[in-house]
């Protein structure tokens, strides 16, 4: 169509080709949380928990997390941030200023609807290279995903994406 607008110029439109399709907006619901970091009075605590409920010698850190439980499993995607490194077997805890908790934390992660955990930290290698890969053995058994920490090179290379309602994060 050509139309004029004014003497001395002309404009020159085409039809449309094809219809236009608009994607649908999507969503989804992000919870994130900072550090979760267990001093020794935190996991002896964790450990009167379940002693109470008959794990002598155990751990229970899932009381801790009761409060937040409805608010962190109703999230599309949940997110932690564990600070500290988890023991391969609990036998040589420790806490400030090298952290290194009881295992049993990533169940209670887990538990609490945390999808994922960061593990990038100041305290990553609190426990040198064998205690980053004990945490990550221990999330992995829990079902949690990971961020920031890697037992090879090959796993250090590989991005950590997370599909949450068809979305890549």
């Amino acid at each position: 169509t050509v139309a004029p607008t004014s003497a001395s110029s002309t404009v020159t439109t085409a039809p449309p080709t094809s219809a236009t399709t608009v994607a649908s907006p999507r969503s989804f619901t992000l919870l994130a949380t900072g550090d979760l970091l267990s001093h020794s009075a935190v996991y002896e605590q964790a450990g009167a928990y379940a002693a109470s409920a008959g794990d002598a010698g155990g751990y229970d850190f899932r009381p801790m997390f009761a409060e937040v439980r409805d608010q962190v499993g109703a999230a599309d995607l949940a997110i932690c941030h564990l600070e500290t490194m988890l023991s391969p077997d609990n036998l040589q805890l420790s806490s400030y200023p090298r952290f290194v908790i009881p295992n049993q934390m990533a169940g209670a992660i887990a538990d609490t609807g945390y999808d994922a955990c960061s593990v990038a930290s100041n305290h990553a290698l609190d426990a040198g290279v064998s205690g980053m890969a004990s945490t990550l053995d221990h999330l992995d058994a829990a079902g949690v995903r990971q961020a920031g920490g890697a037992r090879s090179a090959a796993e250090d290379a590989t991005p950590s994406v997370y599909d949450v309602q068809g979305v890549n994060v």
